[in-house]
Order: structure tokens, then C-alpha cells, then sequence
């Protein structure tokens, strides 16, 4: 080798570099979110609010939409061309997913409502100021809380009580209403047969299939001992029935003027569905009125 003048000899060359250790293998990379319903900032949807529940929607028995979304804009709603309904159901029976419908009771305390567009307090709705107001999922207006109904809010802005109100975790309550609320003794429910006794159904044997059916099932119509029951039959004309305790068989009142009918006998159009009843010791009454009905029909 050379050498300059007054150098240093070249060091010997020594080994070979270590190679770099191996990476460790990477992770694999965390699963895909499921996909999200893509949120248009000009629609109203009809999805779960950011609540704690999951039954914050109501059930589809309860309510159906025609569509999962409303027009929140003229614009939208000019583009729109959807026809928007809804199919409500209040007294369906519970789905099996979900248990029965909760009952609220506000006691001494009025139920909380928005003071501008008296919308029910609900699981939609937002408090604010630690609690002391709360804003209207409908029309957005800000309202008091009553103080019989003020709670501490969490970390989180939510009501710390909120296992013991369904009102704010449930889509579907009942609200016990309060005596301010009844302007009048609650109705009995009522049930009017309206029965087709054209020939065509006299000679398929469906009105006696229909009047064996309703004699077989008057005790089980719900509401009793307050249940009212009524009848009435149509052909090329509209009969209704006068079902009096002083009668030993139903009057029939024929009306053949179909532009504006109207019922002859309010008053005795529909009775108690206990007056008839062998226990009772009245005459004229429902199940007499279906049997004179099935009788007088086939007479015919």
C-alpha cells in the first residue's frame, strides 16, 4: 500500500456490520366501523338520538313511517316526491324484544310540556344550565325545569336520575293524566258491529258466521263492566237498532237516504252489552239483537 508522506498507516479492516435487528411483525389493522347512515344536514332523521337506552326509538308497532327521513328544507322538500305518512298503532300489543309500555306519573307535579308548542318532555330533548332548562326536540325552544323535577346533570350533560324516568329513556310511555286533565268521566268503550246483509252475504253464509262469532265473543270484549255495544246492518239501505230493556226484541230503524245519514236513536243506539244477559233479567238487549238479526236475515 502507499503511503503519504508523514501519514499514518491505513487501520486493517475489521468485520463485517451486524445487521439491523428484524421489526417486529406489525399488528393488524383493527376492523372496518360498521357503516353509518350518511347524515344530510337538510333532512331530519328519524334514527337513535345519542341516548343511553336503545329503546329511545319508538317500535315500528307502535308508529311506522313511510320514509326514515323528513325534508327539514323548501329546497329538499321540492326535490323530494316522496309521499309522507304514518301508521299509528297506541294500543298494540308489547313487541317480544321489548317489554311493556312504561307508565309515568308526574303525582301532585303537572306533566313537564314545552310552554310554546306543549310537546311532552321526551328522550330527545336537551338540558342545559346545569339542568335548570331544557330544550325542545320539536320546536327548539328553551323551557324551565319545574323544580319538583331539577336534577344535577353528569360529566356527560345527561340527568343523573335517568333509570328513574322512563320519559327520557323510552320512545313509547304512558302518562298518567292528572284530574286537570279530565274535563269529563272517561267514556266507556263502545263497539259497533257494522255488518254487510246484502243477498250476496246472506247466501255465502257469512252473516251467520259473523253473528255466531260476535254472540260468542261479546264476554271477552275488554272494559267490561262499563262496555257499550251497538249494531248496525247495510244493504242498498242503513238499518240501525234500538236496543231498549223495555222492548222484547230489537227495533229496527231503516234509513234509505245514504247522502246524510245520521243515527235515529242515540240514546238507545248502543247499550250496556250486559242488558240481554240471562243473569241480568233484560230482555232486548246485544245478544238478542244478534239472534233476532241472524233469524230475521235468513227469514228474509
Amino acid at each position: 500500500p502507499l503511503f503519504r508522506p508523514g501519514g499514518a498507516p491505513p487501520l486493517p479492516p475489521g468485520p463485517p456490520p451486524c445487521p439491523p435487528p428484524p421489526r417486529p411483525p406489525r399488528p393488524p389493522p383493527p376492523p372496518p366501523p360498521p357503516p353509518q347512515p350518511i347524515q344530510d344536514p337538510h333532512v331530519v332523521g328519524l334514527g337513535c338520538p345519542a341516548a343511553i337506552s336503545p329503546n329511545s326509538t319508538v317500535h315500528q308497532d307502535y308508529i311506522r313511517f313511510s320514509c326514515k327521513g323528513f325534508p327539514n328544507s323548501s329546497s329538499v322538500k321540492s326535490k323530494w316526491h316522496l309521499p309522507l305518512g304514518c301508521t299509528v298503532h297506541p294500543f298494540a300489543p308489547p313487541p317480544q324484544d321489548q317489554g311493556p309500555v312504561r307508565v309515568v306519573n308526574f303525582g301532585a307535579s303537572h306533566p313537564v310540556r314545552c310552554a310554546r308548542c306543549r310537546a311532552y318532555i321526551n328522550t330527545y330533548v336537551t338540558f342545559m344550565e346545569g339542568g335548570r332548562r331544557w330544550r325542545c326536540s320539536l320546536c327548539g325552544s328553551p323551557n324551565d325545569t319545574p323544580q319538583p323535577y331539577f336534577c344535577q346533570l353528569d360529566g356527560r350533560g345527561q340527568r343523573t336520575d335517568l333509570v328513574e324516568h322512563p320519559e327520557l329513556t323510552h320512545g313509547s310511555f304512558e302518562i298518567v293524566a292528572p284530574s286537570e286533565y279530565i274535563v269529563r268521566p272517561p267514556s266507556p268503550p263502545t263497539f259497533v258491529f257494522v255488518i254487510d246483509v246484502s243477498p250476496t252475504a246472506q247466501q255465502t253464509g257469512f252473516v251467520r258466521t259473523v253473528c255466531e262469532t260476535i254472540k260468542r265473543t261479546l264476554d271477552d270484549l275488554p272494559g267490561s263492566p262499563r262496555t257499550q255495544v251497538g249494531f248496525v246492518t247495510y244493504d242498498s239501505a242503513v238499518h240501525f237498532y234500538q236496543l231498549k230493556s223495555n222492548l222484547q226484541h230489537p227495533q229496527m230503524l231503516v234509513l234509505s237516504d245514504l247522502k246524510e245519514v245520521f243515527t235515529p236513536a242515540p240514546k238507545a243506539f248502543v247499550v250496556n252489552k250486559s242488558i240481554g244477559n240471562p243473569c241480568v233479567n233484560k230482555p232486548a238487549g246485544p245478544r238478542n239483537c244478534v239472534d233476532d238479526l241472524k233469524g230475521r236475515v235468513f227469514e228474509v
